[in-house]
């Protein structure tokens, strides 16, 4: 029987045979494999997406890069008429039972110890973590998959949702 992830990824395979043995120099070819995982720090709810990428050149951290991007829950606030900056200087959106606990400095020592580098940035819905590593390798990024695994069991993130 073939399961819907063996035909997913049968169909990406088949795209990257296509573009090899035809290449089209006007279109972008990216991947992007990436999981989503919900975790409880006390009564705090945090989104937490890790990913994998291979992305066009001009990307800031290179062709082959890793993400860690963390959302905290918010409130949604309203997004003024000029539009929003992800500045890291924008006061507010600090979530006060994290600040607390000092988990965002937690966070971000722990995942540079995984070797990502970033920064909190502001949104209307809060502060949010956006942290990226860059790969010199294939090997590399393949390796990534496994160290994402360690990563999101490890202990500051709180408890694990499932889903109800």
């Amino acid at each position: 029987m073939v399961t819907p992830i063996a035909r997913r990824l049968e169909a990406i395979e088949r795209l990257c045979r296509l573009f090899e043995r035809r290449p089209r120099r006007s279109w972008n070819y990216k991947a992007d494999f990436g999981t989503t995982r919900i975790y409880l720090v006390g009564r705090t709810e945090l989104t937490v997406i890790y990913s994998v990428h291979v992305v066009p050149p001009g990307h800031a951290f290179g062709v082959l890069t890793s993400s860690v991007t963390v959302w905290t829950k918010g409130r949604k606030r309203k997004i003024p008429a000029g539009g929003w900056s992800t500045s890291t200087r924008t006061p507010g959106g600090w979530n006060a039972a994290l600040l607390k606990l000092d988990w965002y400095r937690t966070c971000q020592r722990t995942v540079g110890r995984y070797g990502y580098k970033g920064e909190w940035l502001h949104s209307p819905w809060g502060r949010f973590g956006d942290f990226w590593k860059k790969h010199s390798d294939v090997a590399s990024l393949l390796n990534e998959v496994d160290a994402i695994e360690r990563l999101s069991n490890e202990a500051f993130w709180g408890r694990r949702r499932t889903k109800r």
